[in-house]
């Protein structure tokens, strides 16, 4: 089973910045030229969605506060930095999708910076930042397609039940042997009643036709006296079955306690040291594995 379920390890659920990094790629790749996407703030968000697109030789440019923080995740990605206030005064043209990902509290890019990046139909908007690192107002006014938090969780819980449901196939398989080895390790710790039980309606049966055969059947030869002896054994057996099944069954969906009360009400409980009880069986079951592991 775990063979199986690892199969599924190409199909895991994606992460916020793998589906905003899907967004983005959609936006840039049927472009031409592609143009360059501008990550805004050097976080683990901005670096998941840079290495994604990075993947896809899609050009990037990283945009910080502090430069040299950018310079330090443009080399890891192959791409070029620049200072957050140079990005205001003078942003690089050809800006195809802008990911911002940044604990800033109030927006870092307004409607004036907006408006310089916008040609054609204007940058991709991805703003992870909680509150907005883009000003959704200015963003608004400049027709420009935003893609907020409040966007990608709900894509995020969509394909989360997707990814539910290839595991769907795996779940119950796993049910259904696990509901197959309680089924087997209840037997086993039951077992050993199971058989004084059995051994029980034989001892019965037997103390019966010895009873008949001091008694009123005394003078019976010995080839029926065998006869009826057998007969007895295999009377006992057949009347054993139907308690023996139903508490092999029961025994799966019963705590040790209530299996251990119907064989002591029943008086069946022996009291020798060598005897075993309900309660016991698992643990020595237990032992009984690990002395053959």
């Amino acid at each position: 089973m775990a063979r199986h379920a690892h199969r599924l390890e190409s199909h895991r659920a994606p992460s916020l910045a793998d589906l905003a990094a899907d967004r983005v790629l959609a936006r840039v790749l049927p472009l031409r030229p592609p143009g360059y996407v501008a990550l805004l703030g050097v976080s683990p968000m901005t670096r998941r969605c840079g290495l994604r697109l990075g993947e896809r030789d899609v050009p990037l440019t990283v945009v910080n506060r502090t430069l040299e923080t950018a310079q330090d995740l443009a080399t890891a990605l192959g791409a070029r930095a620049i200072s957050l206030e140079s990005f205001r005064e003078n942003p690089p043209q050809g800006c195809a999708a802008l990911v911002c990902a940044t604990g800033a509290t109030e927006p870092l890019l307004d409607a004036g910076c907006l408006a310089k990046l916008v040609s054609g139909s204007g940058p991709l908007i991805v703003d992870f930042g909680l509150p907005p690192n883009i000003d959704p107002s200015a963003v608004r006014a400049l027709s420009l397609e935003r893609i907020g938090m409040d966007d990608l969780v709900l894509t995020a819980r969509e394909e989360r039940t997707a990814h539910l449901l290839r595991l769907a196939p795996v779940r119950a398989a796993i049910d259904e042997r696990l509901a197959r080895l309680r089924g087997e390790l209840a037997a086993r710790a039951i077992g050993p009643l199971l058989a004084r039980l059995r051994e029980d309606f034989e001892r019965i049966a037997a103390a019966e036709v010895e009873r008949l055969l001091r008694g009123d059947l005394q003078d019976l030869d010995e080839p029926h006296r065998a006869r009826l002896a057998e007969w007895a054994h295999s009377l006992s057996h057949r009347l054993a079955h139907l308690p023996l099944s139903g508490l092999k069954a029961a025994a799966e969906h019963s705590s040790a306690e209530a299996t251990e009360a119907f064989f002591r009400e029943a008086r069946l409980q022996r009291t020798s040291d060598r005897s075993v009880s309900a309660s016991d069986a698992p643990a020595r079951l237990t032992s009984t594995r690990s002395e053959t592991s």
